[in-house]
């Protein structure tokens, strides 16, 4: 708003009572610079990621910020009235942590005394090669190794935690067409040769027993489907579809417990590692005695590159079927020639690699993919 012909911000208390701050621009050297387009506002705390610079408040035409500055500059001060009490101490709910590679972990700071009048916690990372943090303390591993998580308090005050990324899940690039990469273990685990979880089609949790009793999306029967139908005779008698053909994210097992980017390949992104990889199958895979398939790179510069797909079986009612002879996995598509069936890849000793399709209400492994 402009008052007296001085253009600036308009503050208005939620009891009504209002201050204006003129847009008073900012001094660098001896100029006087954006004066009637831009307000600048020293906040009192340092930016304690780069302690050369303070917080200040900014405003335009366009809307209200907060940002960071060279403290030698000249903004302009708005006083405030009333005890100023520091932050004696800060402490996080975890000092020590330890993450695979992809991994994201919430950590929470308190501030001690709880009416201390500048409350806010700024976060670093000692190395963020191998893991970041967020403004609101949510760390993300990124590379195996050990860092230092440090939250500031306002006074100068801080708590640490320390951080050890471990190998865990990796994006592998198998030189595909698409550039899509390919997990190096299966869902829920953390090395190749361990099965991991299974889950039933559109599921996003293992459970007991995998059949049509418990699964999620029907009400009790393969012919009461209460999502992902697109054929009238398999949603309880009603005749009614949602054509759903692809599975949503929120029901995709990889996107649900791996986060990010992952999430289940289509049939299709299946059929490309098959055409565009050396498949083999092995009986020991690296000595571990776990039999699977080998996926191994064709493509010049990417012959050395492997994922290997353990031989997991598959889950019906509480029994496991045939681990050791057969990969299951599942993709996230319907199939339209067996519905309602579900694709997945399938390999044993004497078939495949293949594409195939079973009931949905089975637990079958699930290996993620990302961009």
């Amino acid at each position: 708003t402009t008052q007296n012909g001085v253009n600036g911000r308009l503050v208005t208390g939620p009891n009504g009572k209002s201050i204006f701050l003129p847009a008073a621009g900012y001094r660098a050297g001896t100029n006087l610079l954006d004066a009637g387009s831009y307000g600048d506002y020293w906040f009192s705390s340092l930016y304690t990621n780069g302690p050369h610079t303070a917080y200040y408040f900014c405003f335009d035409s366009g809307g209200v910020g907060r940002g960071n500055s060279g403290r030698y500059f000249g903004l302009s001060v708005r006083p405030v009235y009333g005890e100023f009490i520091p932050v004696a101490s800060i402490s996080l709910d975890k000092t020590s942590l330890e993450l695979n590679a992809g991994d994201k972990q919430q950590l929470t700071a308190s501030v001690s005394p709880s009416n201390a009048t500048a409350k806010d916690v700024h976060w670093e990372s000692s190395d963020e090669s191998i893991a970041k943090v967020d403004g609101d303390g949510l760390v993300t591993a990124v590379a195996p190794g050990t860092v230092t998580i440090t939250a500031y308090g306002s006074s100068g005050v801080s708590a640490s935690c320390t951080v050890t990324v471990k190998k865990g899940v990796q994006a592998v690039d198998l030189g595909l067409p698409s550039g899509l990469k390919w997990a190096s273990c299966n869902v829920g685990a953390t090395k190749p040769e361990e099965f991991g979880d299974y889950f039933a089609w559109g599921e996003t949790e293992p459970k007991a027993s995998y059949d049509w009793s418990t699964y999620k999306w029907c009400n009790g029967a393969s012919d009461a489907l209460t999502k992902y139908c697109f054929d009238p005779s398999y949603w309880g008698g009603t005749g009614q579809m949602d054509n759903k053909k692809q599975l949503d994210l929120a029901d995709d097992a990889a996107n649900a417990n791996m986060g990010g980017d992952w999430r289940m390949p289509t049939n299709a992104e299946w059929q490309e590692l098959i055409d565009n990889c050396t498949v083999t199958w092995t009986s020991n895979y690296n000595g571990t005695g776990v039999a699977g398939s080998i996926f191994t790179g064709k493509k010049s510069g990417y012959t050395g590159v492997s994922i290997f797909i353990p031989a997991a079986g598959w889950r019906i009612d509480t029994v496991t079927m045939d681990p050791e002879h057969y990969c299951y996995c599942w993709t996230s598509v319907l199939d339209d020639e067996r519905y309602p069936s579900v694709a997945y890849y399938f390999m044993s000793s004497d078939y495949g690699p293949d594409i195939n399709s079973f009931d949905r209400a089975d637990g079958r492994s699930v290996r993620a993919v990302c961009p």
